[in-house]
């Protein structure tokens, strides 16, 4: 069974994360986490430092530093 069958929308993500639902935090990481780690490890070449990179992602996203770029839709 695909994992991400039961996984909420896109839209559904960023409403939830708009208003700070737990379950959005892992449904995004869960959702995404594996593929940023994959591109960002591409780009550096090192996997220490895409982790790095990848938990400062997510650090930021989920302190609002990144989420204020981000509406969702009505």
């Amino acid at each position: 069974m695909d994992p991400c069958y039961n996984q909420p929308s896109d839209i559904a993500i960023i409403s939830m994360l708009t208003k700070n639902v737990d379950e959005a935090w892992v449904s995004i990481y869960d959702k995404y986490a594996s593929m940023m780690y994959g591109i960002i490890l591409n780009m550096t070449g090192n996997e220490t430092l895409a982790g790095e990179i990848l938990t400062d992602v997510f650090v930021k996203l989920r302190k609002g530093k990144l989420l204020s770029r981000v509406r969702a839709a009505p």
